[in-house]
């Protein structure tokens, strides 16, 4: 695995601390994580980082309240915005980890139903990808810098990268074309 692929890798470790809603199935009363206590509540909701809720929604214990981020019908909502707007749109910043959440369940089920499923979510999501690559690449052309807010991690990341990578290729050329002339 390459550096860069590792660091690409080191985000998803980011989004562990992050907040998300669960909704718990049962009373499981007070429950110490990490040096800190959550009241587990049948019917209350909270907010728990993403690792210890998904460690409790594979034990029954809670359910995650994604709004449906991964869903198709979400996914084709988000592309259409996309297509309207020529900047990018807000998104969830969870977005694209619990597409690929939801990818990997939909391909765990097997079933016929599951497998139509997942090929219209993966038809949204390389739409967005699309989408979203491109406005990227503007605005790494257009030299705004990185004045968007609404890029996800993974975005900030792949901009970051060809940011730099379109600047040392403009110095590179612009060098390049410079030497040996008269000026």
């Amino acid at each position: 695995m390459s550096d860069l692929e590792d660091e690409l890798a080191r985000l998803n470790y980011d989004f562990e601390e992050a907040d998300i809603e669960v909704e718990p199935l049962m009373d499981y009363g007070n429950l110490r994580f990490d040096g800190n206590n959550y009241n587990i509540i049948e019917g209350r909701k909270l907010n728990l980082p993403l690792w210890i809720a998904e460690i409790l929604e594979e034990n029954g214990i809670v359910m995650i309240n994604t709004t449906n981020s991964g869903s198709v019908d979400r996914l084709r909502s988000v592309m259409q915005k996309e297509r309207k707007y020529p900047t990018l749109t807000d998104l969830d910043r969870l977005l694209y980890r619990q597409v690929r959440n939801e990818i990997n369940n939909l391909r765990a089920q097997g079933t016929q139903t599951s497998l139509m499923q997942l090929s219209s979510l993966e038809g949204s999501l390389n739409g967005i990808l699309r989408l979203r690559t491109r406005k990227i690449l503007q605005i790494v052309r257009d030299d705004e810098g990185m004045n968007n807010p609404n890029m996800t991690a993974e975005e900030e990341w792949l901009f970051e990268r060809l940011n730099s990578l379109y600047s040392s290729w403009k110095e590179k050329v612009g060098k390049d074309a410079l030497e040996g002339s008269d000026y």
